[in-house]
């Protein structure tokens, strides 16, 4: 993890603010905040906490360029990255960089994943390159005998997307939702649920399928066509194909400009003394 210097300091400090955090200069989603302190006997030790930021007047620096222009049939494409100064960053317009607010289990690589509760927040990047934000309003549904849960998504004011994740039907425990016949825990991002894991709908009637970790894999246009993005190309419903060539360097030829995917944003806090902790 990467973490980047917000404030540092070598004063005595009891219960005081150590430094503020300007939302506007940050993404929308969650960051990682880490105090690390030093005590007068020099013992050292750290704390970090997640923080939510989602404001509308970003002091941000954008660029996009379009590495490449296609008509398929009745659905053009343009398959276009974007630099963020907030976190000096270029991303194509399939990537969707999807955070959460539900905790890590530290064991995702053994398929044990913590589930989505009620409130869960949700942010991604949209293929425009906005950075809209979710929250998770599972639903409750009643037959004769039987009380269950569907997953459904509220969006922010301002937001112009509907969101849904994978179906399921979920039964709940506490705040949390598991699915109802295998008790295997509510988490689209976990490969344990058929489909995609999250369905983008545009205004305009695009929807845009997503995988948690490779980003929108399929676009279905309002008139049905789709096309389907993996590492070597782009294919078309209609049979259309374009292929992707990798340059000796690696990269795409569609484009000479490296791609640079980073994790979560994170920060480091540091007071070089620090006698008593406030929190």
């Amino acid at each position: 993890m990467n973490y980047r210097a917000i404030a540092t300091g070598d004063n005595t400090v009891d219960n005081n603010i150590l430094a503020q955090i300007d939302p506007n200069k940050l993404n929308n989603g969650f960051h990682q905040l880490r105090l690390t302190a030093t005590d007068i006997s020099g013992r050292t030790s750290s704390t970090e906490t997640v923080v939510e930021v989602n404001s509308t007047a970003k002091t941000a620096y954008t660029r996009s360029e379009t590495d490449l222009t296609y008509n398929f049939s009745s659905l053009p494409l343009n398959l276009t990255r974007t630099y963020n100064s907030l976190d000096n960053t270029w991303r194509f317009s399939t990537d969707t960089n999807i955070q959460t607010n539900v905790p890590l289990t530290g064991r995702e690589d053994l398929g044990v994943y913590e589930p989505f509760r009620v409130g869960t927040r949700l942010y991604l990047t949209t293929p425009t390159g906005e950075r809209v934000g979710f929250t998770f309003t599972p639903q409750k549904q009643q037959i004769p005998g039987l009380t269950y849960y569907t997953p459904a998504w509220v969006a922010d004011a301002g937001v112009n997307y509907t969101l849904n994740s994978v179906d399921a039907k979920l039964t709940r425990s506490g705040n949390r939702l598991y699915q109802l016949n295998t008790g295997i825990a509510y988490n689209p991002g976990s490969g344990d649920f058929e489909g995609a894991s999250f369905t983008l709908s545009a205004a305009d009637g695009t929807k845009y399928l997503i995988d948690s970790d490779k980003g929108i894999t399929e676009q279905v246009a309002a008139n049905g066509i789709s096309l389907v993005y993996s590492d070597s190309g782009i294919t078309s419903s209609t049979g259309e194909t374009v292929q992707f060539v990798n340059s000796e360097r690696g990269k795409k030829n569609s484009s000479d400009s490296e791609i640079v995917k980073e994790n979560l944003t994170e920060y480091e806090l540091i007071v070089d003394s620090y006698e008593q902790p406030s929190c």
